[in-house]
Parts: C-alpha cells; sequence; structure tokens
C-alpha cells in the first residue's frame, strides 16, 4: 500500500510537475527530473533526439523500480530559451497508461499542456498549464460488479513545483496547483448481478486547489531496489485540498426499486500527510444537502448537514505487528425538510431539533495492514484487540447520550471476548419514546420493552429523565450493568 501511494504521487508529479532564476538548459533538467523521479521509486526513460535547440523525448516510459509496472504515456519537446529557461511541451496521448488495483487499464490526453523549467539543476521549478487534461478508465469492483467505464476531466489547469536536489540524502518536492473545473463520471455497460439498470455516477467540483510536499524516503538508496525497505517508501509528505463546491449524484435499481444518491452544494477540504512513520487524514465538509432515494423510502428526501468532520491516524503499514488507529467522525446539526416530517410524524410529536453525531476512538489492530489486500484469508487477519471510546455520543430529538470507556479483545475472530467497562449518560430517553409512541412509529409493546431496558440496566439521577450506567465486559463473557448481571 505505501508502495502504490508513493507511485500514484509520483505519477502526479510527472503529470503537473512546474521555472526559477539562474540558467538551466534542455539537458540539464531532463538529467534532474530523471533524478527526483528515481527518488520516487518511478524510473523515467526516453528515446531522445538532440536538435540544435534542445532535446525531443519520444516515446517518455516511467517504470517501477519495485513492481516492474512499466508504462508509457507522453512525448515531450524540450526547447532552451534564451532568457536561460526551458520551454516544454507535453504531448500525452490516448495510450494505456497504468493498470492496478481496481483500475484495469487507463489512458490520459491532454490540450496545450506547456511547461517552463526554471533555476538551476539542483533547485528546479517547473510552471504547467494545460487547457484541459483527461483521463479515460475502466475501473473493475469485483466479480458481483460489471466494469464501470469512467472519465476524469480537469480543465484550466495551472501547477508550480518546486523540486530541491541539493541534498542528495533529503530531496523535496514541494507542489501547489489549481483548476477552474473537475469532473468524475461514469457508467457500467450493465447492471450488477443483483441490480436491473447500470450504474451511473458523476462527480463535479468547481475551483479546485491543492498544495503538496513530498521527500521520498528512497533520495538516500537513488532509488536501488536492493536497499528499499519494504515498509518505508516516504520519509515526508503533506497534502492539503480545498474546492468551492462539490456536487455528487449516482443512480441504479435493485430488485427492490431504484436507488438514488446527492451530495449537493459541498465546500470544504482535505488534508493527508505522512511523517514520523505514521499516516494522518482529515477532511472537512460545510453546508452540504444530501438526498436520498432509496427502495425502502416512499419518496427521495433532502438532508441540511453544517459541517461534517472525519479524521485517521495510524502508523504506515507494516511499522508494527499491532497497529494503532485513531478515527474521529463528526456530523453536526442534520436536519430535513417539513415535507419529510409531514410524512414521517405528521402530528408534530418529535421534536425537530437538529440531530449531531460523534465518535472519537483509539484502536490497536493486528495486522491492519491485511484490510488493504484482496485475499478474504489475508482479510481475516485483521482482528481489533482494543478500542479506547473517548467519545461516543447522540444529541438530537430532545434526547441525547454519551458512551465513554476502554475494552480489550481476547481470543481470534470470530469468538472474540470484550473485557473492560464502558460509561453511559442518558438523557431525554423517555421522551423520546413517548414521543416516538405518540407518532406511530414504535408499537406499544416495544415502547415498553425499551422502557424496561433503561429501569433494568440504568441508574437515575437528580436530573429528570436522566441516567448513568456503567457495564462491565468480564473475560468469562459475562456482562453486568452497576453490577447487575446481563448475561
Amino acid at each position: 500500500m505505501a508502495q502504490k501511494l508513493v507511485t500514484l504521487s509520483a505519477l502526479a508529479v510527472a503529470m503537473f510537475a512546474s521555472p526559477a532564476s539562474a540558467d538551466i538548459t534542455a539537458e540539464d533538467f531532463w538529467a534532474a527530473y530523471q533524478t527526483y523521479m528515481s527518488a520516487t521509486d518511478i524510473n523515467f526513460s526516453a528515446s531522445e533526439e538532440r536538435t540544435e535547440t534542445g532535446i525531443i523525448l519520444h516515446d517518455l516510459t516511467a517504470t517501477s523500480f519495485v513492481t516492474g509496472e512499466t508504462f508509457s504515456f507522453a512525448d515531450a519537446i524540450l526547447t532552451n530559451q534564451d532568457d536561460g529557461t526551458v520551454h516544454i511541451e507535453w504531448h500525452y496521448r490516448e495510450s494505456p497508461l497504468f493498470d492496478f488495483y481496481e483500475i484495469e487499464s487507463a489512458s490520459l490526453s491532454s490540450e496545450n499542456f506547456i511547461g517552463i523549467a526554471s533555476g538551476d539543476p539542483d533547485n528546479l521549478v517547473l510552471e504547467n498549464t494545460a487547457d484541459r487534461i483527461t483521463v479515460e478508465m475502466t475501473i473493475i469492483e469485483g466479480p458481483s460488479f460489471p466494469p464501470i467505464d469512467a472519465q476524469f476531466v480537469v480543465t484550466d489547469v495551472q501547477m508550480r513545483e518546486i523540486i530541491d536536489l541539493r541534498d542528495p540524502e533529503h530531496i523535496v518536492g514541494n507542489m501547489s496547483g489549481s483548476s477552474s473545473h473537475l469532473e468524475l463520471s461514469g457508467a457500467s455497460a450493465q447492471p450488477p448481478e443483483y441490480d436491473q439498470m447500470p450504474i451511473v455516477f458523476a462527480v463535479s467540483i468547481d475551483q479546485p486547489s491543492f498544495s503538496a510536499f513530498l521527500s521520498p524516503i528512497g533520495a538516500s538508496f537513488g532509488g536501488n531496489p536492493e536497499r528499499v525497505d519494504d515498509n518505508a517508501f516516504i520519509d515526508e509528505m503533506e497534502m492539503a485540498v480545498s474546492y468551492e463546491s462539490l456536487d455528487f449524484n449516482y443512480s441504479s435499481r435493485n430488485i427492490l426499486g431504484p436507488v438514488e444518491i446527492r451530495i449537493l452544494n459541498a465546500a470544504g477540504g482535505m488534508m493527508f500527510d505522512i511523517s514520523d512513520a505514521s499516516m494522518n487524514f482529515d477532511l472537512g465538509v460545510d453546508e452540504t444537502q444530501v438526498l436520498l432515494g432509496l427502495p425502502d423510502l416512499p419518496f427521495p428526501m433532502l438532508f441540511d448537514v453544517n459541517r461534517i468532520d472525519l479524521g485517521m491516524s495510524s502508523l504506515l503499514p507494516g511499522t508494527t505487528f499491532s497497529e494503532p488507529l485513531s478515527f474521529q467522525f463528526h456530523l453536526s446539526e442534520l436536519t430535513t425538510t417539513e415535507s419529510v416530517w409531514d410524512h414521517v410524524d405528521p402530528g408534530g410529536h418529535i421534536d425537530r431539533s437538529p440531530i449531531s453525531f460523534l465518535v472519537d476512538t483509539d484502536m490497536l489492530i493486528d495486522n491492519l495492514i491485511m484490510l488493504a489486500t484482496s485475499s478474504p484469508e489475508l482479510q481475516s487477519l485483521t482482528t481489533p484487540r482494543h478500542i479506547t471510546i473517548n467519545e461516543f455520543a447522540f444529541d438530537g430529538g430532545g434526547a441525547s447520550y454519551a458512551l465513554r470507556g476502554g475494552l480489550d479483545f481476547l481470543g481470534t475472530l470470530p469468538d472474540l471476548i470484550p473485557v473492560g467497562q464502558l460509561d453511559l449518560q442518558l438523557t431525554g430517553a423517555n421522551a423520546l419514546i413517548s414521543s416516538f409512541l405518540e407518532a406511530g412509529l414504535i408499537a406499544p409493546a416495544n415502547a415498553l420493552m425499551a422502557r424496561g431496558m433503561i429501569a433494568m440496566a440504568t441508574l437515575p439521577t437528580d436530573t429528570p429523565d436522566s441516567y448513568t450506567s456503567e457495564f462491565v465486559f468480564s473475560a468469562d463473557g459475562g456482562v453486568s450493568a452497576n453490577g447487575i448481571p446481563l448475561q
């Protein structure tokens, strides 16, 4: 997984690379760029034609030192300029580009892709612009899904990259870029085995921009695969992405009926970084509308969400046997339309206040890296060993709950035994049950059962309709609430 990440990063560099002051020649640029690509696990080669004004690179080819994957994807004309820079014409062509993971094949083409290289051989600046870049690909999701033909298009591209080669032990690349519009769309030629119509999806993003910092650990051994640590291909990497709006559409139909999912007017960004053998990912989305049309819903339902935050962090895969994983998810102030409420609760019995949901956990997992494989046998080796619930909370409908604590897991899957303690705080539960009962959403027998469970497993506090409980899980499989055995 780590190796593929760097391969993709290197491909992005190759596609969108970036001029400084001082003089540089076409020969200097080509040699320095090959050195940088080598440090990122990619060997760049081409058939070189020397001209009076520079170099023409025919059949530009990238080969991974580690996997041996090779793809030929472009020609380039490097022309020396009177001001000490190099003018670059990238001619990406519609030819096979790569084939890995769920992507069976892909091809790339571009319109008016121009670069200017400046600086000196040890400290390059490369600035690229393109009217349009298109990647067409065939995605294979699995044996039960048909191939999906997809197209990725980005327009009005501007990219800048600074490549610092002054210290061979610490080669650094800094990239930034933007475009006016990005679009990803696709459709399956036939439906999946369990569907009755093809899958169709589209993602449209306005004003995307990004910045990235990459220091490949390969720089310390010059791309020599015999000196590669299989578990580490990046010394440091940071990437930030932001956008002004995002629209997502998905439609299909299964045996129960049509499926439609839309995400509208989302604005936000994400941050990804690797440093000190750890990986961190953060995603934030503001003021989003979500439309769900599902077979068991009477009509498409529209929801508004004030903000969504998602965060994950872990050690690099393979760093340890038992790998820590932190996960945070926060959905803030979800609301829906009165037309939905009129269908669900026409009498207005349920509190219409916004819903918020929070998950904050730290975990320790054996063989976490195995989840990235396609083998069910290897995936089954992934085993949770510990979870700390910093907070698992819900607030909405006039009720709230919060769960905190920690559990160790003994044994092996599927017979894991949790051992530890979880503390629960519950407010407004009985009032919520009453409102659901009055709205006709639950039967009286189910309401009675829910109230009985609250009475049996919790202790009341001084605040009306507020309860606490202490759940203890023992090594013999027993569970108790406030000292009373539940099983």
